[in-house]
């Protein structure tokens, strides 16, 4: 059984069970003192009954004290100690058997013993230093006493002594055998489960690779003296290089961090990555760059990381991503979250900020002018806000070519404008108002010239409040604004007026005819003079909305497609939007939108049908009516017909009444002619 009485003592009762690795060294040498116990024994029993009774004292004690070293061994499982006492004492055995025994009782053989056991229990260096001294012994004894040899007689003390002795080899060698075939396959299964252990340590870093190369960030390792001992694929991509060889082994400070942003030197003990490596302290840093081996830099967020083995800094690792893009998302979106995205101005939130700042007693006086574009709505409403944006541009061009650096412009919305002027006097201020006026004058967007309406107000002592600076400029501004916005309203209209006749001549003398009809329908209708005066106006102003419709639907007559007369047909509205804005024009709204309206409901934009048209608009359809057929582009028809065409669409597109009222006027006018 493996827990048997002899297993139990070949391992001190299994506490060097065959998996430990002293288990050889302890088996044999149980073995081997065990077995000296025994020959001792047996030998003091042949000498005792031979009367050799030195003989008996030195094997008797020889078993006795190996009896001892076995029980201490046993006890205190200190292999070593006890291997070094049983060969002191198989050493001072053999001596003494030597000198007593000599030649007598082929006491020699025993000399092929001892250093074989010397070896297994002492290992190679120290047996051979004891094997070499007790071959000297040896050697010494035969020189001085061989002449004293006498033929050893073949008795049963010798035949002992010489199967004692084979036996003993027999069994080192046995040992040895068992212990080199053990040897080879432990060093066969060690080749296996290394095989084993390098395929899968071969598969780990396979899967590293792949998770490494599998990364968007850039990683790299470095040894302590800032050398790359390994890097992904991202890493190479980022630096625009094409193999790991072109950095394998390179100083990453010199080759990626050397300089700073803007390329002076950055010293080594200023890099966050060389302190890592010498203090083995991680860091990250979000806003610095790297350079890449071809002389570009790249912003970058790097972190780098110190690796310990067994407690010692052995490297570090350094992830980082081109943060090239964020940087530029950020910068964008800090400048877009403090300036005008359209002009390029600070915006009002970052306008009031500054204000603050700006309002010191250092910076008196503070001018503030407030501006309010003119004709912006107008621009937008005729020509699209692509056009109105431009106006805001040049606009805005306008101010930065008069302002100083120092000063603060800032587009409040929509089209008020602001400028803070620091250490500027009021009287200063007004000239800065006076030359934006001139280079207003030279701007233009379309037939439109760009205008403002401009007020200023000055801060002069603390006590006063910047916020009432800015209303007692806000109120210049809308004094002015009143003030002119007569003249503003009716340069705003001839610049409208005139951009929808450079597009289409003959709009002009159709305006002018449809006017002068419109003026003798309502004297004809007996209306009050300012009535007459307004569809005046209305006849004139009546197509004003064609100034979006584009030049070659204008040119192209009445054979529209599909989408062009829908186009077409939105110039009522786009009439309408136009003259609500000015108070002047406000009143001719209504008539101009609904002028292509028809008595039988069928016209456009709303299908209104018979006294749910306005009489204005009533009055511009039968004039254009009549213009159109007059001087359409069929060629020109006499009076008579086109009155006769006129007569034909009464109660249905036209007022039968005004047609009547119309046609006698018109004939009465052509007699007295």
């Amino acid at each position: 059984m493996r827990y048997s009485l002899l297993y139990n003592f070949l391992t001190n009762n299994g506490r060097f069970s065959p998996d430990h690795p002293e288990y050889r060294r302890v088996y044999l040498f149980n073995v081997v003192v065990l077995l000296h116990i025994a020959v001792a024994v047996i030998f003091l029993v042949i000498n005792a009954i031979s009367n050799y009774m030195t003989q008996v004292i030195v094997l008797g004690s020889c078993a006795v004290l190996c009896l001892a070293i076995l029980v201490f061994f046993h006890k205190t499982d200190r292999l070593e100690i006890c291997s070094y006492a049983v060969v002191v004492l198989m050493f001072c055995v053999m001596s003494l058997m030597f000198v007593t025994v000599g030649h007598v009782r082929y006491i020699f053989v025993w000399i092929s013993v001892f250093p074989p056991m010397v070896f297994f229990m002492l290992g190679r260096k120290k047996a051979l230093i004891v094997s070499v001294f007790f071959l000297i012994i040896m050697l010494s004894f035969m020189l001085f006493s061989y002449k004293s040899w006498q033929p050893a007689p073949f008795d049963p003390v010798s035949i002992v002594n010489i199967l004692a002795a084979v036996l003993a080899l027999i069994l080192l060698i046995s040992y040895f055998e068992q212990s080199r075939q053990e040897a080879v396959d432990a060093a066969i299964q060690n080749n296996l489960e290394l095989e084993e252990a390098n395929r899968a340590l071969e598969d780990s870093r396979e899967r590293l690779r792949l998770i490494l190369d599998s990364t968007a960030e850039a990683v790299c390792g470095i040894d302590l003296e800032c050398r790359c001992t390994f890097c992904n694929t991202s890493c190479l991509e980022v630096l625009g290089l094409q193999s790991e060889d072109e950095l394998l082994g390179k100083d990453i400070h010199e080759l990626l961090h050397s300089r700073n942003r803007d390329g002076s030197p950055l010293p080594r003990e200023e890099c966050q990555i060389i302190r890592t490596c010498t203090e083995g302290v991680a860091s990250h840093e979000e806003n610095e760059v790297f350079w890449r081996p071809d002389g570009t830099s790249f912003d970058v967020a790097y972190n780098s990381y110190p690796q310990y083995k067994n407690g010692a800094l052995v490297g570090v690792v350094v992830t980082f991503i081109d943060n090239t893009m964020k940087r530029m998302h950020e910068r964008q979106i800090e400048y877009f979250s403090s300036h005008d995205a359209l002009t390029g101005l600070f915006n009002r939130n970052h306008f009031e900020y500054l204000v603050k700042k700006a309002d010191t007693k250092s910076n008196l006086p503070i001018s503030v002018i407030m501006g309010d574009l003119n004709g912006l709505k107008l621009m937008n409403d005729v020509f699209g806000h692509a056009s109105g944006d431009e106006l805001l541009v040049k606009t805005a061009e306008a101010i930065r070519k008069v302002c100083r650096e120092e000063d603060i412009i800032a587009r409040l919305g929509g089209d008020e404008f602001v400028i803070l002027l620091p250490k500027t006097p009021e009287q200063a201020a007004l000239q800065v108002i006076s030359r934006i006026r001139d280079v207003l004058k030279r701007e233009q967007q379309g037939v439109f010239r760009c205008s403002m309406s401009l007020g200023c107000s000055t801060k002069t002592t603390l006590s006063e409040t910047i916020d009432m600076t800015q209303k007692n400029a806000e109120n210049e501004m809308y004094k002015e604004k009143t003030l002119n916005r007569n003249r503003t309203d009716t340069d705003l209209i001839n610049a409208t007026i005139m951009s929808l006749y450079s597009k289409c001549p003959q709009e002009e003398q159709h305006a002018a005819n449809v006017s002068e009809i419109c003026r003798t329908i309502a004297e004809a209708l007996g209306l009050p003079q300012a009535e007459v005066k307004l569809l005046r106006s209305g006849g004139f102003l009546h197509d004003i909305g064609k100034v979006a419709i584009s030049e070659e639907i204008l040119r192209k007559g009445r054979e529209f497609t599909d989408q062009e007369e829908i186009d077409y047909r939105q110039h009522p509205v786009v009439g309408y939007r136009i003259l609500n804005i000015f108070d002047s024009t406000a009143g001719l709204a209504e008539g101009v939108y609904c002028h292509h309206e028809h008595w039988d409901g069928t016209g456009y934009p709303r299908g209104l049908k018979g006294d749910e048209i306005p009489l204005i608009a009533r009055i511009i359809a039968v004039a254009g009516c009549y213009e159109v057929i007059l001087n359409g582009r069929d060629g020109p028809v006499t009076h008579e017909e086109a009155l006769e065409r006129i007569r034909g669409a009464a109660g249905t597109i036209l007022d039968p009444a005004l047609v009547e009222v119309f046609i006698k006027v018109m004939t009465e006018n052509l007699s007295a002619k």
